[in-house]
């Protein structure tokens, strides 16, 4: 499964808010916003196959590994 349909499924309509240097594998992390709020709603890491959704209502922080992906 593409990781943009991945993300797709989990983030759905988003904006690129800004990139940086991942913690864990030192790729581009892609921190994303919702388009219509500008709002942050999550970031990913495609080499470390990682999503992480920011919880607007609760303001938590839910972590999603993704195992398996191409």
């Amino acid at each position: 499964m593409s990781f943009n349909l991945v993300l797709d499924a989990i983030l759905g309509e988003r904006i690129t808010f800004y990139e940086v240097e991942c913690l864990a594998c030192g790729f581009n992390e892609v921190y994303y916003a919702d388009p219509h709020t500008n709002k942050q709603i999550g970031r990913a890491c495609q080499h470390c196959d990682s999503i992480q959704v920011f919880d607007r209502n609760l303001e938590k922080k839910q972590m999603v590994q993704l195992d398996g992906l191409p």
